[in-house]
């Protein structure tokens, strides 16, 4: 056996043992890696409903419909129920009474007698949208998320500003290590 070939065997084991301890240091920082994860899953959605930016309604929310729907009395005094898109809220029937009214009273807190900026993504009728909320500098929809009163729900993204994608993907993750996620169930389309 030669020189070179001494040195080649010797490089193949320096570069498995590189690899192997590269995947090692990866697998002990896997959860500094999760965002470029959460990333990559925010850029790569395009299944489900295709929503976008139509404009903004402001108002004051004077009524909690159920867990994701309020109604917003608008500056020109027209009541509008605005459903919260990018999120799934559980059914009352798979939660109980005392969770039902925890997440209601969440929500309740988050925005009653607020007043509210809404980013229409559909418009249903004129009363009726799909919409991302804010009071002040607060995303409503991910502050749902992130409390564990919703969960992201990737059929409802497509279309929606990358930064809220993403939020709504790392409130979901942060939300499931914490163990307040709410059951998942199947969600159809509109």
């Amino acid at each position: 056996m030669g020189l070179f070939h001494n040195l080649r065997r010797g490089l193949i084991v320096l570069s498995w043992g590189a690899a192997a301890g590269l995947a090692f240091g990866v697998w002990h920082q896997r959860d500094r890696l999760t965002p470029l994860a959460d990333l990559y899953t925010a850029l790569t959605l395009d299944e489900g409903y295709r929503q976008k930016i139509l404009g903004e309604r402001h108002g004051e929310v004077v009524k909690i419909v159920d867990n994701a729907t309020i109604t917003l009395s608008e500056e020109n005094g027209r009541l509008t129920n605005v459903r919260l898109t990018g999120i799934d809220v559980p059914l009352p029937g798979g939660v109980s009474a005392r969770e039902l009214a925890e997440r209601t009273a969440r929500l309740m807190e988050l925005v009653l007698s607020n007043r509210v900026v809404v980013q229409v993504t559909h418009e249903y009728n004129p009363t009726a949208v799909l919409g991302l909320v804010r009071v002040g500098a607060t995303n409503v929809n991910v502050a749902l998320v992130e409390s564990g009163v919703a969960s992201a729900e990737k059929k409802f993204m497509n279309g929606l500003p990358l930064r809220v994608r993403f939020e709504l993907l790392r409130a979901e993750r942060e939300a499931g290590s914490r163990g307040t996620l709410p059951a998942p169930r199947q969600v159809d389309l509109p």
